[in-house]
């Protein structure tokens, strides 16, 4: 037993062998399928619109999506590739040229959900400016933004400052949008405008050396990557497609911009063979068993019949959102961001006394820590459900850092939250 276990602890802090590309392109196909055939029975379920209208949103809808799920291929790794070799300019174009793209083209048709998702742009800038000045300033911001990202981050990789040209009108563009909210009254949307401005400061204070690359992911790197994504977060409220650009952005950043590659970050959908897929399964039921006997135990949580009363239309949406919306930008963000950021960060620090075990098992220190904060996270929602998720963030973990891609942190989290939330509706 004492052997296995350390065996499976070696495993875990030795580095990942190189991507084989198996089923990578046809998992980002299948992706696109699914998100396709989600929107479109969303928008006709939800709006009562026919099914060739709700056909053009939802192909843009899949399109915007697959940004992700291609970036996660050896296709999308050449192309993203070429393009930093270019400048990145072309990568920063593309979520303001298909929005562009997809707002003209629903004025131009005259589609229906098209415009009414238009329509929000209007109370994204000054009171009683047209939604075409909205959408110009939303525009201005996703490129400014991920320029920005990415030539800090480029920075670090090249142990020099980033230039400020693509950085700046992001920022000036960045400030003048969460400022001219028509609602900032609003304490949450100043909460937004405020991070928006601390997380450029702190990105600025990236460019220090002692943020900077030491044989890995940085804090500096972290900073440049949340510069990207917070603005899409932002704006996903009221920017048609802009819910589907800030986990791919923050790829973009953490992955290619810094030159550390997707095997650094175990960055892959697909398991890196049968016998992982078959272990990650096998981690599921085990963690579900675990979770849910600790729950009853706790008695802080009643089971329904909400999953068995379920359609198989509304099971199909939530296994499209909490894979896809929730699995992948969430796991993304902990396992792959925090995780590695964390496990980087413990070896290239200096030597110090009481810490030889940190830094001989960085990999799982920074499982444990990521999986408290994933708990911390949790915890307006209770003290129950925070120890809940952050044994639930440990399971997560724990499936990334043995199969060595994301495949398993995401099925894990998908089918935890869809029994949480339709059998037990904790949420």
């Amino acid at each position: 037993m004492a052997k296995r276990l350390g065996r499976l602890l070696d495993h875990i802090e030795s580095p990942p062998p190189p991507f084989l590309g198996r089923g990578e392109a046809a998992f980002a196909i299948l992706s696109a399928a699914l998100v396709f055939a989600y929107k479109l029975f969303d928008l006709r379920r939800a709006a009562g619109i026919d099914w060739a209208a709700a056909a053009l949103p939802a192909a843009f809808t899949a399109t915007a999506f697959s940004f992700l799920t291609l970036l996660a291929t050896p296709a999308g790794t050449r192309i993203a590739g070429r393009a930093f070799a270019g400048g990145g300019a072309f990568l920063a174009m593309l979520p303001p040229g298909l929005t562009f793209l997809y707002v003209g083209v629903g004025k131009l048709t005259g589609a229906a959900a098209i415009e009414a998702e238009t329509a929000r742009l209007a109370a994204w800038f000054w009171p009683g400016t047209p939604a075409w000045a909205g959408l110009a300033v939303s525009l201005a911001v996703m490129y400014g933004t991920l320029r920005a990202g990415m030539a800090l981050a480029a920075a670090g990789s090249k142990g020099g400052r980033a230039e400020p040209a693509p950085g700046w009108p992001g920022a000036v563009l960045g400030a003048a949008a969460a400022l001219s909210i028509p609602a900032a009254a609003d304490a949450w949307l100043l909460l937004k405008a405020g991070t928006f401005f601390a997380v450029w400061g702190l990105a600025l204070l990236s460019l220090r050396p002692s943020l900077r690359r030491r044989g890995g992911f940085s804090p500096g790197d972290f900073l440049a990557t949340a510069l990207t994504a917070l603005p899409f977060l932002f704006m996903q409220s009221v920017v048609p497609l802009a819910w589907c650009y800030s986990t791919p952005a923050a790829v973009l950043v953490m992955v290619y911009a810094t030159g550390l590659g997707r095997e650094h970050f175990n960055f892959s959908f697909v398991p890196r063979s049968g016998r992982d897929a078959v272990w990650a399964f096998i981690l599921l039921f085990a963690s579900m068993g675990v979770l849910l006997g600790l729950a009853h135990g706790m008695g802080s949580i009643r089971a329904s019949d909400g999953l068995w009363k379920a359609s198989a239309g509304e099971i199909f949406s939530y296994v499209v959102v909490f894979v896809y919306i929730v699995g992948f930008s969430e796991e993304v963000i902990f396992r792959c961001g925090l995780m590695t950021l964390i496990a980087d960060w413990v070896r290239a620090g200096r030597p110090g006394r009481g810490l030889g075990f940190i830094r001989q098992r960085p990999v799982l220190f920074s499982l444990f820590l990521v999986s408290f904060l994933f708990g911390a996270v949790h915890a307006p929602r209770g003290l129950d459900i925070a120890v809940l998720a952050a044994l639930a963030g440990l399971a997560y973990g724990l499936a990334f850092v043995a199969g060595k891609s994301l495949f398993g942190a995401v099925l894990l989290h998908a089918v935890i939250d869809i029994i949480a939330i339709l059998h037990y509706k904790i949420f």
